[in-house]
Formats: C-alpha cells, sequence, structure tokens
C-alpha cells in the first residue's frame, strides 16, 4: 500500500505522534510520501524527523517567507510541468475548481503545484492528514485530482472556513483519540455518522512497567507531565499546593514547557513555592520513566479554556497508569473513558483547588495493599485497551481497507 501524508509543521506532532505513526507503517511495510507545509531551512534543524526521513518528504512553498517570488515561480513551473505531463488530469482539476470556487481551495492547490507531478509518480492509494486546517485541505483536493479516497487523523474539532459539507461527504474518515471529539464533529456534519474512528494513540506497555520499588518517604512526591497550556490546568495545581503547604510535606514536579510557563513560574515565586515545586523541560523517555518511579501520585488537573479546547486523552496519564501509580483527574478532559473513579484512578471537579488538595491527601493515605490494588487495575486498563501495539494494528486495519 502507498499513502501520501500531510503534516503540518508543529514540534508537538513531529516529535510525539509521527515518530510513532510512522515507525508503525514502516513496520507494516506501507509505503509512504510526507507532504508539508509552511517550512523554511530555519526552522528544519528543529526536528531530528527529517533526518531520518529526508528522502520521504515533499516540501511545498512558504507564501509568507521573504523569497516570494521564487515561491510563485516555483508555483506556476509545477503546474506547467503537471500540464504537461497530465493534461486530462491537470484541466479536469482546474475546471472542477473553477465551478466550485473557494478561495482557500484554490491556494491549496496552487501551493501543492509542484508536487502534483511527483505525487502522480508515486501512484498513491490514498491521502491522509495528520490536521485539520490546510493539511486537510490539500489532501482533499489531491483526493480529487487523482481520484482516491483520503481521511483526516486530529485530537480536536476545529471549524475552518474551508471544511464545508461537501468536503467532509468526500472525507473516508476522521480518526479522534476520544468519542466527545467525534461529537463535536456530528454535531456539526452529521453525514459523518460511521466515518468516525476512535482509535486513542497506544504507549508502549512494555517500556512503561514498574520494576523498582519504592522506598518509603517522608515526602510526598506529586507528579505532573504535559505542555504547559492553559487547559492542562497547572496554575490550580499550584493553587492547591499552597493549601498543602506547611500541612503535608511535599514536593511537586511538572514536567513540560509551554506559553504559560511565565505563570506558573510567577506564581511559584509570589508564593514562596520554590523549595516545594519544580518544573523541568520535557524529558526523554528513559528519564520520563525514572520520574514516574520517583512519584507517589500523577495528577492531570485539565479544564475547559477560554476557546473551548480540553485534554483529549493525555499520553502522560497512561504511561502512569501502565506504571502503577494512583491517577488524578478532573471531568474535563477525555481521561474520563479510562478511569473509573476510585477502581483504577479518582475523578475530581475541575479548577477546584481545595478539593484537589483533599483528594491528593486522600491518596497519600491508601494503604500499601490499596495503592497495590488500584496500580494494578490501572495497568491492566492500559494494557487492554491502550497498549501501542493493539492501536497500531486498528490503524493499519483502516488503512488497508483502501488499498487499491
Amino acid at each position: 500500500m502507498k499513502i501520501v501524508i500531510f503534516v503540518p509543521l508543529e514540534p508537538q506532532i513531529y516529535e510525539t505522534f509521527l515518530f510513532k505513526e510512522l515507525a508503525i507503517l514502516e513496520r507494516h511495510k506501507v509505503d509512504f510520501h510526507l507532504i508539508v507545509s509552511r517550512l523554511s531551512p530555519g526552522r528544519r534543524q528543529k526536528f531530528t524527523i527529517f533526518d531520518k526521513y529526508s528522502s520521504r518528504f515533499l516540501y511545498l512553498p512558504d507564501y509568507r517567507s521573504r523569497s516570494r517570488f521564487k515561491n510563485l515561480r516555483t508555483v506556476f513551473s509545477g503546474q506547467l510541468k503537471f500540464l504537461l505531463s497530465c493534461p486530462r488530469l491537470c484541466l479536469k482539476t482546474i475546471i472542477w475548481l473553477i465551478f466550485r470556487f473557494n478561495f482557500h481551495w484554490w491556494r491549496n492547490y496552487l501551493r501543492l503545484s509542484p508536487q502534483l507531478l511527483d505525487i502522480y509518480r508515486f501512484k498513491p492509494d490514498f491521502f491522509y492528514s495528520r490536521a485539520a486546517g490546510d493539511s486537510l485541505i490539500s489532501a482533499f483536493l489531491s483526493s480529487v485530482v487523482f481520484d482516491r479516497k483520503f481521511g483526516l487523523a486530529y485530537f480536536r474539532f476545529r471549524p475552518h472556513p474551508a471544511l464545508n459539507s461537501y468536503l467532509y461527504d468526500r472525507i473516508a474518515f476522521i480518526m479522534v483519540k476520544a468519542g466527545f471529539v467525534g461529537q463535536q464533529y456530528l454535531e456539526y456534519f452529521p453525514q459523518l455518522r460511521g466515518k468516525i474512528q476512535v482509535i486513542p494513540w497506544g504507549i508502549d506497555t512494555r517500556f512503561f512497567k514498574k520494576e523498582n520499588r519504592k522506598r518509603k518517604t517522608a515526602v510526598y512526591k506529586i507528579l505532573a507531565c504535559g505542555q504547559l497550556l492553559e487547559k492542562k490546568g497547572y496554575l490550580h495545581l499550584l493553587e492547591a499546593c499552597l493549601l498543602l503547604k506547611g500541612k503535608t510535606a511535599f514536593q511537586c514536579l511538572i514536567i513540560g514547557n509551554g506559553p504559560e510557563q511565565g505563570k506558573l513560574t510567577a506564581f511559584i515565586e509570589d508564593n514562596s513555592l520554590e523549595k516545594l515545586v519544580r518544573i523541568l523541560p520535557p524529558l526523554p523517555q528513559k528519564e520520563l520513566k525514572k520520574r514516574y518511579e520517583w512519584a507517589d501520585v500523577f495528577i492531570q488537573p485539565s479544564v475547559v479554556d477560554l476557546s473551548g479546547n480540553r485534554d483529549i486523552i493525555p499520553n502522560a496519564a497512561l504511561e502512569a497508569m501502565a506504571m502503577e501509580l494512583p491517577v488524578i483527574t478532573t471531568g474535563e478532559s477525555g481521561l474520563t473513558a479510562v478511569i473509573k473513579n476510585k477502581q483504577n484512578g479518582f475523578i475530581i471537579t475541575a479548577a477546584d483547588p481545595p478539593g484537589t488538595t483533599r483528594m491528593l491527601e486522600t491518596v497519600r493515605k491508601l494503604t500499601d495493599q490499596q495503592k497495590k490494588e488500584l496500580g494494578r487495575k490501572a495497568r491492566q486498563t492500559v494494557v487492554d485497551g491502550y497498549h501501542l501495539n493493539k492501536q497500531a494494528d486498528k490503524f493499519i486495519k483502516l488503512l488497508n481497507t483502501f488499498d487499491s
């Protein structure tokens, strides 16, 4: 099977999900090319994935770069080559675009022009987008040009002026990480019923497995991990830590970076929490595993942010469960589909620092037997439903239905 994958230039997608996804495709002998939009040489160095898969990348020009003239020349040169090599396909597509005039579609078609001939020679069976903006429109237009199916994998529902009902009528599937994201799509586009595929990203439960027994200490160790975004709710965690200060000897470690880091650091300094709370940058998996082994509890205090975004199913929480850690989360994330309150984890009210403090104290007072049973059930939940290989098999099975 041959597929073309359209991806945006976002570190989160490249360095986490895309690496795993491409490894799965390689393991199942799926041939693929990748097309990236808005790629500039200065940003190229940030992504190690380019070194490993450099021969598989096809690049789209960036109209917003300084070399606008050069980009336009590349576009028209690509369109001319495609016209001379595949006149019927080219003219059919242009006529189709004229009768369905849409600025976003025309713009993306022109940006796609330099790669059309390469795509034609590759002869893909399927087009696949890793985001719901320009990448999805490019996948959709490619499916029109080459008369193939296309699909989407995305974390959340994202309204876009070019993503109208005609596009969604043609889509083969939308792969989401949690059921509530699929429901958001269905509210806007009921015709997608039957096309929503809920396939959460799995984790390697063989790697994330508790190996070292914890030594009991008087200090209660709290761990959180994820991008420092408003929807993660870390400010409310710090407020809970402030309430916990003076009552219990504890250390809180937050691993991640992001736009909220300045606000979180200021809160820590303003409330003299420097000796109790630390923020570390993202860590490699081996180092992250050591932090799970260090911790007594993992907390994911998710909230709904001002733009309506919420956590789907954070991988860090699944990793913590696989490591048999007690996990605390809120009712405002996709983890409610994974965690059954007081059975394999704990669910609290979002944005409620006093309630968070009480739950942290409750978990601290659990007996060793209670922690052991909770951890066993948590790990079994992840092994049964979120193992990387099982999720990979579902993904490949879905793609194979479109193998020509």
